[in-house]
């Protein structure tokens, strides 16, 4: 078992000039298609159309359980069951206004990968139906970690749920958040 130690680093005030401008202008990229992608966001929230949803989606980290009163041996053991908490907002057009409805599923089961994405937006998708009828065009948004909601299976697994529960669907599309900022930043896959 290794230990964490400081290590020096030592250059010239000219390295470390030409260093600092190296890592400013990948900040700056970073920071351009940040708020390229918010302005694109709030755009598609702003002109949603009465057969359009967007649904905003996230899981939020797993929670240990807890009673009010636990004995000792309980509270610092292992005893503890986790659940998963996947959260999101559904955006939609009702008499001309984007309304906005919050929801969170929970389960004791703690897998994020794609299967349980499905089971998670599963009851979302029968909210969305109620919210509004013969939706052409679905709109989602989350962040891209590739074991959860950007990869082959996810993509696979919407492609074959989607028309049972919306059959009017033409389209769908997958927005995608910037590496390391998590809601509301993304990149598309349009299908």
């Amino acid at each position: 078992m290794g230990h964490t130690s400081k290590k020096e680093n030592s250059c010239t005030l000219r390295q470390l000039l030409e260093k600092f401008f190296e890592e400013l202008t990948g900040y700056a990229e970073h920071k351009k298609m940040i708020k390229h992608q918010d302005e694109n966001i709030k755009t598609l929230k702003e002109n949603l159309k009465s057969d359009e949803i967007l649904l905003h989606v996230d899981f939020s980290e797993n929670y240990n359980t807890k009673y009010r009163e636990e004995i000792q041996s309980f509270h610092f053991g292992g005893s503890r069951k986790q659940i998963s908490i996947h959260t999101g907002v559904l955006y939609y057009l009702k008499d001309k206004e984007v309304e906005k409805q919050s929801f969170a599923t929970c389960s004791s089961n703690i897998d994020h990968h794609s299967h349980a994405i499905t089971a998670h937006l599963v009851p979302i998708f029968e909210l969305a139906k109620r919210k509004v009828a013969n939706i052409k065009t679905l709109h989602f948004l989350s962040d891209g970690p590739t074991s959860q909601y950007r990869n082959q299976f996810n993509l696979g697994l919407m492609k074959v749920m989607l028309p049972k529960y919306f059959p009017y669907l033409a389209k769908w599309v997958w927005n995608y958040s910037v590496a390391g900022h998590g809601k509301g930043r993304s990149h598309a896959c349009i299908f």
